[in-house]
């Protein structure tokens, strides 16, 4: 079977492995599976993770939450302790107001045992440590076009260079907010099903010494302190050299040199987020901060250098990721607001529910004993593809349902409004509502949807 896999970052390399890990090979004499990733930025062989001029990965600093690693922890261990060792533990969120008042405070881990906790790390750091593990001659440079599925089976995937077309018994469309591929699935539909929609906020970095927030921020504490006007966070994304199971997601570790601090506001859309003037919204950050109470932000302000702009976008919702053997995975299928904290790690569900049941049915053709009743491999993608959208689409709402009511306490508001937030903030932390909303987030695992998912399906057979 040939698959090609549209897009090389998290969600495309991470599919790329979840299938080697999983598909069972076919039969003999029948050729065993070729998986291509096919790329459009040149910056696929770059290996450094500081080497940070590429367009794949967009922004400086993700959490990969409990959900996400537990993925990544199936798929190899050792990658979750690369990823630990060179990002940074964070068990709890710490939420404060303008005034520097803890409001609530709310664990990152579910109830696994030993616990998972979030880990924040540097996106191009954590793109590179999967990069490393898949091989170089399954990359290609080239940018696809657009596919059209086939009526015999199937997928069409054409380029922009004009080279020849090439067929693929499935694609997994893995290119992100502004994807080809969606784009060619939803081309017919009346409604804009492709266009990303800007959120009104604006999110923008740097970075700083650890040393810096150390007494407003414990090892392990992400802090997000919310304002009338605005909405700044304080971290960690390294850990000390010599800090003890520095590689184990299980509890929180010395910080190393650097941190970061993220703040959000809204904003009117750029035609293009290159242009904006740096200067200008290093002013406006400190003309919007510059009243604010707490210590750290204060303390941020007075050497604030933006590093990194981050417009938030997210995609309409869509009434199916797929269309014959063409799959939509993460960013691609669904770009989430990044206040969910939940990018990477849906896009990781996503790819390990796909390649599980790809697994399971495919296996079911190879095997068996009467080969008249087995689906074919077309079947095999079909069934996979639907139960796959029956899996994930309904974590996708809950999970942006959830978020409307988060990204609305990053806007602009007068000042009694911001109060009646902060009681609010405060009030549902005191109840635990935070705590048992995160575990219902973190706690979810994927290979016990697929394997519920397959049992509905075939008791509906019989």
């Amino acid at each position: 079977m040939k698959i090609v896999i549209v897009g090389a970052g998290i969600a495309g390399l991470s599919s790329y492995l979840l299938l080697r890990k999983h598909l069972p090979n076919p039969p003999l004499p029948t050729e065993q599976h070729e998986i291509i990733v096919y790329e459009s930025h040149e910056s696929i062989n770059k290996l450094n993770p500081h080497d940070t001029d590429t367009g794949i990965t967009l922004g400086a600093t993700l959490g990969v939450m409990p959900n996400g690693l537990k993925v990544l922890q199936r798929l190899d261990e050792e990658l979750v302790h690369d990823i630990v060792r060179n990002g940074h533990v964070v068990t709890h969120m710490r939420l404060k107001n303008s005034r520097g008042w803890t409001l609530a405070e709310m664990r990152n881990a579910g109830d696994q045992q030993p616990p998972l906790n979030c880990v924040m790390i540097q996106r191009q750091t954590f793109w590179s440590l999967i990069r490393a593990r898949v091989p170089s001659d399954v990359l290609v440079n080239k940018k696809v076009s657009g596919v059209e599925t086939r009526t015999e089976g199937g997928v069409t995937v054409r380029f922009a260079d004009d080279s020849p077309d090439v067929v693929a018994d499935l694609v997994i469309g893995a290119d992100g907010l502004k994807s080809v591929v969606r784009k060619s699935l939803f081309k017919d539909e009346r409604e804009d099903l492709c266009s990303p929609h800007f959120s009104g906020l604006l999110g923008v970095e740097g970075r700083i010494p650890s040393t810096l927030i150390r007494e407003e921020c414990p090892d392990g504490i992400a802090c997000m302190v919310f304002g009338h006007n605005g909405f700044m966070g304080y971290s960690y994304d390294t850990t000390a050299e010599d800090a003890e199971n520095r590689h184990l997601p299980s509890s929180a570790h010395q910080p190393g040199e650097e941190g970061f601090w993220w703040s959000t506001h809204e904003t009117t859309e750029h035609e293009n987020w290159l242009s904006v003037d740096i200067e200008a919204t290093e002013r406006e950050l400190h003309e919007r901060l510059g009243e604010w109470k707490d210590p750290a932000v204060q303390k941020i302000l007075q050497s604030a250098e933006i590093k990194r702009l981050y417009p938030t976008y997210t995609t309409p919702i869509l009434p199916t990721w797929h269309r014959g053997s063409a799959v939509l995975v993460g960013d691609a299928a669904h770009t989430l607001h990044s206040t969910s904290g939940q990018g990477s790690s849906q896009a990781l569900e996503d790819v390990e529910a796909l390649s599980s049941l790809l697994s399971h049915y495919l296996q079911t053709a190879y095997t068996a004993s009467n080969r008249a009743q087995a689906p074919t491999e077309t079947e095999a993608i079909g069934i996979s593809a639907k139960l796959y959208e029956n899996i994930r689409m309904p974590r996708i709402k809950h999970i942006v349902d959830s978020v409307a009511v988060q990204v609305n306490q990053k806007r602009t508001v007068s000042v009694p409004v911001s109060w009646v937030r902060y009681f609010f903030l405060w009030f549902i932390g005191k109840l635990g509502f935070m705590d048992n909303q995160a575990k219902f987030i973190l706690d979810y695992d994927t290979q016990t949807e697929v394997e519920k998912a397959i049992k509905s399906y075939e008791e509906t057979k019989t």
